[in-house]
């Protein structure tokens, strides 16, 4: 097979095959069979859903956390990962699993889904995804919001470590113990 010319947006393959993964997401995101699932999955409001919001009209139930959401913050995910792709040959195999039938697709919301899809990356399981999450959220925190949660866990004042990343390993022992 020939494979396209690289221009200077896509100068080496890897660049050309990041981009080509993100255009082929767009086939997925009107995939009329992703469609017709996320609809067969949606029901009208009513009050035991638990929202309030007048706006919303449609909700649904993650398959993970068991909460109900607005459609527009539910996801389709695929439950068996569709991965990732380097080269042609890959990418034909990829597709097909991308564009999958309604067997391996399920409704997320949009907090669950980041989740499970750093878990399929990284290898872990969805509770070790969560886990990890929590700690980097807390590593973005301004020195003043990382006192406070950690003030808030338990430690002392004098305690708290003066470094960012001591406070990081503070906190991930605190969880750790304490099992949030």
């Amino acid at each position: 097979m020939k494979h396209p010319p690289l221009s200077k947006t896509h100068s080496t393959p890897q660049a050309f095959f990041a981009w080509l993964r993100g255009e082929s997401r767009r086939i997925w995101a009107n995939y009329p069979l992703r469609n017709e699932y996320k609809a067969s999955q949606l029901e009208a409001v009513a009050p035991h859903h638990g929202i309030t919001n007048t706006r919303v009209k449609k909700v649904g139930k993650c398959n993970q956390c068991k909460g109900w959401f607005a459609a527009s913050n539910l996801e389709i995910d695929h439950i068996t990962p569709a991965g990732s792709f380097t080269n042609w040959n890959e990418w034909l195999v990829w597709m097909t699993r991308l564009l999958c039938s309604t067997d391996n697709m399920q409704l997320l919301c949009k907090s669950c889904h980041k989740i499970k899809s750093y878990a399929d990356r990284i290898g872990c399981t969805f509770e070790e995804a969560e886990h990890k999450k929590k700690i980097i959220a807390f590593k973005a925190l301004t020195e003043k919001q990382q006192t406070d949660i950690l003030l808030s866990l338990g430690l002392d004042h004098k305690e708290i470590a003066k470094t960012k990343t001591g406070r990081g390993k503070q906190y991930e022992t605190n969880i750790d113990n304490k099992q949030l």
